[in-house]
């Protein structure tokens, strides 16, 4: 099984999976302008963790304007049918981790919290296998 990370940073709302927040005490600043910058504070990336997320679906962007990104649902697993906008995360890698290029036609596997889009593995270029577990953790 592939190990990947969840972000909580800058534009994620502070969610970690299971229904926490961020923990000030874990070192990371919670002002990314301390010290010189943020730093992306993750966990370790588990499909079981998908269901606490708000929006979880596999979707073709039909629209990219500024911050909010348009989907078409392929495959909606949780709080997504039909068209969806979100809110794409913050750009500094630092603060929210990786997260694709969003391009007008190419198709995604999307999670959100708060109608924001979740990075740093939560959301990933299209695969079959990877949509496999996403939908098995349903």
């Amino acid at each position: 099984m592939r190990k990947k990370v969840l972000v909580l940073g800058s534009n994620f709302g502070g969610l970690i999976p299971g229904g926490g927040t961020t923990d000030p005490s874990s070192g990371a600043s919670a002002d990314p302008g301390a010290a010189g910058g943020g730093v992306a504070s993750c966990l370790v990336y588990d499909p079981a963790s998908l269901p606490m997320m708000d929006v979880v679906f596999d979707g073709t962007v039909s629209a990219v304007e500024g911050d909010q990104v348009t989907f078409d649902v392929n495959e909606g697993w949780k709080g997504a049918d039909g068209s969806i906008t979100l809110m794409a995360p913050d750009e500094n890698v630092a603060l929210t981790g990786p997260v694709p290029d969003f391009e007008v036609g190419s198709r995604y596997l999307v999670s959100a919290s708060g109608g924001t889009i979740n990075a740093c593995g939560y959301t990933l270029d299209y695969d079959a296998d990877t949509a496999a577990e996403w939908a098995a953790a349903f």
